[in-house]
């Protein structure tokens, strides 16, 4: 699909012509009832100044710490404007994460070991093209459209007990927190189990396969869903990003349509399930 020819098409059109061909199947945005369907439905009516400051990796953090605590937020190390101004000594000090603050995906882990001049090179090539393109063509996600790029060198969240942290991804709709998605075995091996808040598996795959080994209940399962809770208030529908480092819980990002509203679940049962649990009127 070529993306600049599209630019023409408003988003219905846009998102309808997406939707068939990355699905195979017709967007309902007139009576959506698929989480999928209602993602999309969002994403064109559901607009505020607040959705493109959570998305915004830099100014979520400010939210986070109005909303629930400083506490909660992952301690910022740097923010950059520009490529030009990104060093290599602002990375070789410590442990850090470097994301990009307008998009998905554009993230790297930084540590002593790993931190060689091709990577350094490597990294920077990569932030120059993210923060040359502005996210909200890719699929329409409003909440992009104005976020100034920049440059995000954060601490780098390290546990004790695991050589990776578990990524619990909470999903919140209309306020309550009904699902808690887990990512293990990044990124080599990366592996998916979603749980209800009773932390009773659900036999379903969304993207990666499922992890067959036991994933304990979080001690602080019960906190995280009444901050994301809380979090949560002001949206309709939004998934809370956690970390558990070392006993404390830490938020990742918000985030308003997961795989851009393009969920591949399998069952496809459950895309339904998933979209009776949100009331988007």
């Amino acid at each position: 699909m070529r993306r600049k020819m599209l630019k023409i098409f408003p988003d219905s059109i846009y998102l309808t012509i997406q939707y068939l061909y990355l699905n195979g199947a017709f967007l309902n945005l007139l009576r959506p009832q698929t989480f999928n369907e209602k993602l999309n439905w969002l994403k064109i009516n559901d607009r505020t100044r607040l959705h493109t400051i959570c998305a915004d990796k830099v100014l979520v953090k400010e939210f986070v710490s109005e909303k629930i605590g400083e506490q909660y937020v992952i301690p910022t190390y740097h923010v950059i404007d520009k490529c030009s101004d990104l060093t290599i000594e602002k990375l070789s000090t410590k442990p850090c994460m470097v994301k990009a603050n307008h998009d998905s995906g554009t993230t790297f882990c930084v540590d002593q070991f790993n931190l060689s001049e091709n990577y350094f090179n490597h990294i920077k090539l990569t932030l120059e093209s993210a923060m040359s393109q502005n996210y909200y063509w890719a699929g329409r996600e409003w909440q992009y459209k104005d976020i100034k790029p920049k440059i995000l060198i954060e601490e780098l969240l390290e546990s004790s007990d695991q050589e990776f942290l578990l990524d619990y991804k909470v999903f919140v709709f209309n306020g309550v927190a009904k699902f808690i998605q887990v990512d293990t075995d990044k990124p080599e091996f990366h592996k998916i189990n979603l749980y209800d808040r009773n932390w009773e598996f659900v036999p379903v795959q969304i993207v990666y396969p499922n992890d067959m080994k036991l994933i304990e209940r979080p001690v602080l399962l019960d906190k995280m869903l009444e901050l994301s809770e809380v979090l949560a208030q002001p949206f309709k529908f939004v998934r809370i990003d956690w970390y558990i480092s070392d006993n404390r819980l830490f938020v990742g990002e918000m985030t308003f349509h997961p795989s851009s509203g393009m969920v591949p679940f399998k069952p496809k049962s459950m895309n339904r399930l998933f979209g009776d649990c949100l009331d988007i009127q």
